[in-house]
């Protein structure tokens, strides 16, 4: 339990929040954009696989919410900064998702977040629904800890996206949801 609350002070994020998407999960986003895009994944490192994956088909800038590091807090961007960027796509961390909505909404920029469904019952997300467009998945998506411990979402987890991402408003996706690369 120590190392867990060391590693959250270090990294200044939940140990929870530190579950991971598989490859295959972020490929049934990335048909819908265009290629060369430049994206903007503000919760991971470069090892994550939404930095692999979609660096094989964009331009991709990555930070991450921890302390001591030399990448840009998400929360400290401003229109400015992210001028050249396309899209902001990743997995935020999902006990501070009400924060990130906020901060997406006042950037104003094209972007997809892979949250639980019952993110849109949040008011922050509710109140723009309108303007929103959400892909389902066939199941339930599954995500792996740094530890690679494989755990299913208790929620149906869904990308919730703004601006031009997906086709149409509520868009189904093929992808099963079972985790292999």
């Amino acid at each position: 339990m120590k190392q867990l609350r060391l590693f959250e002070e270090l990294y200044d994020v939940k140990t929870t929040d530190e579950w991971y998407t598989f490859p295959k999960t972020i490929e049934a986003l990335n048909i819908y954009l265009p290629q060369n895009s430049n994206i903007l994944c503000p919760f991971s490192w470069k090892e994550s696989n939404f930095v692999k994956v979609l660096s094989k088909y964009h331009n991709v800038v990555y930070s991450h919410l921890s302390k001591g590091t030399i990448l840009k807090n998400f929360y400290s961007y401003t229109k400015n900064d992210l001028k050249n960027i396309d899209f902001i796509i990743d997995n935020p961390p999902f006990s501070t998702r009400n924060e990130v909505f906020m901060k997406l909404y006042e950037l104003n920029i094209p972007f997809a977040m892979l949250v639980p469904l019952v993110t849109i019952t949040k008011k922050c997300v509710r109140d723009r629904i309108e303007d929103l467009s959400i892909l389902f998945f066939k199941k339930r998506q599954i995500f792996f800890n740094q530890d690679g411990k494989v755990q299913g979402s208790p929620y149906d987890t869904v990308f919730i996206c703004y601006g031009n991402v997906l086709p149409k408003q509520i868009t189904m996706s093929e992808y099963q949801g079972t985790g292999e690369n």
